[in-house]
């Protein structure tokens, strides 16, 4: 007789309320007060630092005169400390790129400024006009510049400490004088830039541009609208829709080329819409639109055959929430569910219409109940259990 598995041990996790940050387990034991911020406004965990980032503000400030507060607490429970203090209301946390923290701060543009994690330096990354901060990339801040427009017409790479400024790619002129636009920056492969720009008519083509600098490369050029779907390994998986008006496409297709630009595979040509759900080790999860009806399939990024996975006789009211493991977290009028990339393991994890998953802890689901947060093992090896009365999920650990 095959031994009988049980659920998995409570996974550790990161959540928030309007007063403080805590640490506990999904079945709510083990807990650890992170931080009493009785003003909590914003929280960005960086698991490599073990740190939580926060930001803190009085409900009674007014835009200017009143302190808003970026703090740093220690994930282990090891006190807490205020990294900068600013007048502006609107300043917001961005990222933490290895020992310093990203902010913005609003002058001309959304400036990025960024403050060591022991607080003692702060730096600007307004190293030109109209500098906007986009991601990071291999440990270097990304920078957008854009006038006011907005028209977006360079790519900058910067150390975290300002230095290093370093001039990726510039965008020609085009017709009629019109500039092209970086309308974002959505992703990286390795230390490459994944970029998308918009020309007229409604193209959208991707680029990918050594961080450090270097030769562009192509990645998706065509009269169609691409963007980008997925990075897997060396492979970015990309959207390819005909561009019907500049305010419509339709009929979107999928890709995968290498970020050297070799290697372009078609992963699906069906006519129906397909959209990029999440990854699952190699595989592709797609969202296909069939009209009455839509279907989930995995496709290898490399290529190769598609695996259906489910059909979705309720679209409407049917979505992927997330992916724990190696499990897609469904979400349908009836509840939860969960499934294997193969199709495989269709089981249902929780009865109430209105639980949304906001969070993978470990091999758990998380999710809320009304305020009340619960987690829930992701392969339905047994019941949900109350994390805490009111909480805001932040991180699994």
């Amino acid at each position: 007789m095959p031994p009988v598995v049980g659920p998995p041990a409570p996974a550790g996790l990161i959540w928030s309320t309007p007063t403080g940050i805590f640490r506990s387990k999904t079945d709510g034991s083990s807990l650890i007060t992170l931080a009493n911020a009785p003003d909590l406004r914003q929280v960005v965990p960086d698991l490599e630092q073990s740190v939580v980032i926060y930001k803190t503000r009085p409900d009674t400030a007014t835009t200017l005169g009143t302190p808003n507060i970026i703090w740093k607490a220690d994930v282990q429970g090891g006190g807490t400390h205020a990294l900068v203090e600013t007048q502006l209301d609107i300043e917001f946390i961005m990222d933490v790129i290895g020992s310093w923290v990203i902010y913005g701060v609003p002058l001309r543009s959304w400036s990025p400024h960024s403050v060591a994690l022991d607080g003692s330096v702060i730096h600007s990354f307004a190293l030109f006009a109209g500098s906007f901060y986009a991601r990071s990339v291999g440990g270097r801040a990304v920078l957008v510049q854009c006038d006011l427009a907005p028209i977006c017409t360079d790519l900058y790479s910067v150390l975290p400490d300002a230095t290093d400024l370093r001039h990726l790619t510039a965008l020609p002129t085009g017709p009629n004088g019109m500039f092209f636009t970086f309308p974002s920056i959505p992703g990286a492969a390795g230390n490459q830039v994944i970029y998308s720009v918009l020309f007229p008519a409604s193209v959208q083509d991707l680029f990918a541009v050594p961080v450090t600098g270097g030769p562009v490369t192509t990645l998706a050029n065509s009269p169609d609208y691409e963007w980008l779907g997925a990075v897997v390994g060396s492979r970015v998986i990309y959207h390819r829709c005909v561009v019907e008006s500049s305010l419509h496409v339709s009929q979107c297709d999928l890709s995968s080329v290498l970020s050297d630009g070799t290697g372009t595979v078609a992963l699906s040509t069906n006519p129906d819409n397909e959209i990029v759900q999440g990854v699952i080790g190699s595989q592709v999860i797609v969202r296909r639109n069939s009209g009455a009806t839509d279907s989930l399939y995995s496709i290898p990024a490399s290529g190769g055959a598609e695996v259906p996975m489910l059909t979705l006789a309720d679209p409407m009211h049917e979505f992927v929430a997330g992916i724990v493991g190696d499990r897609v977290i469904l979400k349908q009028s009836t509840g939860l569910w969960s499934l294997r990339a193969d199709g495989s393991g269709f089981v249902h994890l929780t009865t109430e219409a209105d639980g949304f998953m906001i969070g993978g802890a470990g091999p758990f689901a998380c999710f809320n109940r009304g305020p009340a947060l619960w987690c829930v093992p992701a392969d339905g090896s047994g019941p949900a259990t109350k994390v805490t009365e009111n909480g805001t999920f932040v991180t699994g650990l």
